[in-house]
């Protein structure tokens, strides 16, 4: 069998462009600088049968083991054949001369791989099963903008060791889970481990620190950590949380403007921003030039965003009222606290307004109702005879981003009006103190012939402020038991039978939230707390172990 390969040595990307590649391995030099994903130096060979195979051949021997599904996972799938070997009588002969004649022996490949081949089948197999089957949304986004991730990897021409071992892990982890089969999760644990051994050697590799599978691969190491959390904590998804993090600041928000680097950086920020929350943290991702970078193709063109998109622009700012009002409670000076707050209150309205003007247009793109309200047919621990369901009511939506969409709107909602309930809670214990003290004993600070309205004047005088000259609070003081409610209502739409794979995990970062924010909520919250507690459980078994460690840390 002789082979035939292509004559030029260099990458896909550097002969089709037709420049000289410099063959380094496993991203040349050219495609590192140029930001492209480097298509590897494989080449499609033709094999030919020549005479002396073709001799005899029926007395050629195949042998090696059969593969099995399991052995060919330990063994990287690959298959082993023995050589073709000639022997017959007449493979050697003696000619009138005296000398012997040998025919050569013809020797194929020792090892045919079919890793590529049996990974294939797999990615097909997990996104057959793990895809959600629910019915579309209205309104269908055009392929490029869905930004499917998993389709974009199966499409490269090869994979990074890096990040064809860390898929494996997670499908094959997956598929051990739906069919309780330790030997895949055992599997899977060792393919986790080469992976993150890979990415290392990938990341301190100067050629390919920096190219975007390295950023596909961190994103499957997380997805592992949710799925299976190997360590029982959340030190493991922390880490590769800070790592990602680190190395999208190093690409610079221009990396991410097509390709496999678009689709993952939308999902970081999904990873990013309900965290944030809880933390009070803003985030880089917050920055002007990372909200409109990867958004501009290398052309010039502008990708338009979709509506999901421009929530999460919304979304990535609201961490930034926590700190400033958490400055505010510590302080002590009175003027200052006045100020803080109205400043803070201001803010927190902007924010809300924008939200608003978001919902508005979103619910033109959506024909019909956002939701359908039904009976609720999930149980919990909290639910007795006495006092019924604590939600006898569930949302359901016309498709899974649908409910993306409201779930992650209401978080945003949620935590503007707790903002501004403890802020408004901050100014009415302010008037408790200036009352004590005597008003007509403070100095007048009112903004003399000033244009504004009279409220106007005095809302920054401690002699004189009034608290009703802010707008009322209404509805939003009943943030924990309606916008935070609306949340939990959701859960059973994300944990239906239908929603299948990862999507479960979607709603898990909302729930943590609204339980951190209940903590702190006006009255008694413990039996929603312990409902929350209840629903990590459930979806610690759908397959996030991640959530049922969450659990546990109170």
């Amino acid at each position: 069998m002789v082979g035939v390969p292509g004559r030029s040595k260099a990458c896909h990307n550097c002969r089709q462009r037709r420049i000289k590649c410099g063959g380094e391995v496993p991203i040349c030099r050219n495609c590192t600088k140029s930001r492209r994903t480097c298509a590897g130096y494989q080449r499609q060979h033709a094999f030919i049968l020549s005479k002396e195979m073709t001799t005899n051949l029926s007395s050629s021997v195949l042998q090696g083991p059969p593969i099995t599904d399991e052995s060919g996972l330990q063994s990287g799938g690959r298959i082993m054949i023995s050589r073709y070997q000639n022997k017959s009588p007449e493979a050697t002969s003696t000619a009138k001369s005296g000398y012997a004649t040998r025919i050569p022996t013809v020797i194929p490949p020792q090892e045919i791989p079919i890793h590529n081949v049996f990974r294939d089948r797999l990615f097909a197999i997990f996104m057959e099963n793990n895809i959600a089957t629910v019915e579309q949304d209205s309104v269908q986004i055009p392929f490029a903008q869905r930004n499917d991730l998993m389709l974009q990897v199966i499409g490269l021409p090869d994979l990074s060791p890096a990040l064809e071992n860390t898929l494996l892990a997670v499908y094959i982890a997956r598929l051990g889970r739906q069919h309780r089969l330790p030997s895949l999760l055992h599997a899977s644990l060792g393919l986790y481990t080469k992976g993150m051994s890979a990415m290392r050697r990938e990341i301190l590799h100067p050629s390919s620190q920096y190219g975007d599978q390295n950023l596909a691969t961190s994103l499957a190491l997380l997805l592992y950590e949710i799925t299976e959390c190997p360590g029982g904590t959340l030190e493991g998804y922390m880490a590769h949380y800070r790592g990602t993090m680190q190395l999208l600041k190093m690409r610079g928000a221009g990396a991410h403007a097509s390709g496999i680097a678009h689709s993952a950086f939308h999902i970081f920020r999904l990873h990013t921003v309900l965290p944030d929350m809880a933390e009070n943290k803003r985030s880089f991702l917050a920055d002007p030039e990372w909200r409109e970078l990867p958004w501009s193709s290398p052309n010039g063109e502008r990708l338009s965003k979709t509506p999901f998109d421009c929530l999460i622009d919304i979304l990535l700012e609201i961490p930034e009222i926590g700190p400033k009002r958490q400055k505010v409670e510590a302080m002590t000076d009175p003027k200052q606290i006045l100020s803080g707050c109205i400043a803070n209150i201001n803010e927190g309205y902007v924010l809300e307004s924008r939200l608003a003007e978001w919902f508005d247009s979103y619910k033109e793109t959506i024909p019909g109702a956002l939701y359908h309200p039904r009976l609720s047919s999930i149980d919990s621990v909290v639910d007795d005879a006495e006092k019924g369901k604590l939600f006898p009511v569930a949302f359901h939506f016309p498709g899974f981003m649908s409910g993306q969409n409201l779930v992650y709107y209401w978080v945003g909602l949620m935590s503007i009006q707790a903002h501004l309930s403890f802020s408004y809670t901050t100014l009415q214990q302010l008037v408790v103190v200036l009352d004590a003290m005597g008003r007509d004993n403070l100095p007048c600070s009112c903004i003399a012939n000033s244009t504004s309205p009279e409220a106007g004047k005095s809302l920054h005088c401690l002699r004189h402020f009034n608290i009703k000259v802010l707008p009322s609070l209404g509805q939003r003081e009943e943030w924990p038991r309606t916008t935070a409610y609306n949340i939990c209502q959701s859960t059973e739409y994300f944990l239906e039978d239908k929603i299948q794979g990862f999507m479960p995990a979607s709603v898990l970062p909302a729930l943590v939230l609204v339980k951190g924010f209940w903590k702190f909520a006006p009255g008694n919250m413990s039996r929603e707390i312990a409902w929350i507690d209840d629903m990590l459980g459930k979806i610690s078994a759908s397959g996030s172990a991640v959530a049922g460690v969450i659990r546990g840390l109170g």
